[in-house]
């Protein structure tokens, strides 16, 4: 009997009824704790190997949800079980075909959530690997008429070792003037 209990509260917490609940819930908890507004096409997760997944991922700042930050076609992450019973930490995050734009109007206002009048130290969260084969980054200053361009970076990083690589030229422009990145 508590094997056909078990069986069927497995089944239930991984229905897609609760997985629209569990994101909602997630998305509810961010923008009121971090001023982040999370929107993604599907949650996937397996409880027994504490892994989730975020397909269609799009984090915005909440005054600029239109605007997000970062997107990503997947983030897939991997929680260990000591997380559970003490401090927050992360096995792996993986993020697929993932975009990091971050843009400053000429008034000064940028699309990255605002911090509080003195929100201290953020605790860091350990991650055991982080790996991001394709990164697009973009950084937008039109305040300064500065911009940084990084059509293509891979990242992957882990506890011993780990690289960061260009895989397209990039750009750094000032006004009418650009310098070229490349792999050296």
């Amino acid at each position: 009997m508590c094997v056909v209990l078990a069986l069927a509260l497995a089944l239930f917490v991984h229905a897609p009824p609760v997985r629209r609940a569990a994101l909602a819930r997630m998305v509810t908890l961010l923008a009121a704790r971090f001023d982040v507004a999370l929107r993604a096409d599907g949650l996937a997760y397996n409880l027994l190997a504490l892994r989730f997944t975020l397909t269609g991922l799009e984090v915005a700042a909440t005054r600029t949800p239109q605007n997000p930050f970062l997107t990503a076609d997947r983030l897939d992450v991997a929680i260990p079980l000591s997380a559970l019973f003490g401090v927050m930490s992360l096995d792996d995050v993986r993020l697929q075909n993932a975009r990091l734009r971050i843009e400053r109007d000429a008034d000064g206002r940028s699309n990255l959530p605002e911090s509080g009048a003195d929100p201290g130290e953020p605790q860091a969260i350990p991650i055991g690997r982080l790996d991001i084969p394709r990164l697009a980054v973009a950084v937008i200053d039109r305040a300064q008429d500065v911009s940084l361009t990084l059509p293509a970076v891979a990242i992957d990083i882990g506890p011993a070792e780990g690289s960061v690589k260009l895989l397209q030229p990039g750009e750094v422009r000032q006004g009418a003037i650009a310098v070229g990145i490349s792999a050296v």
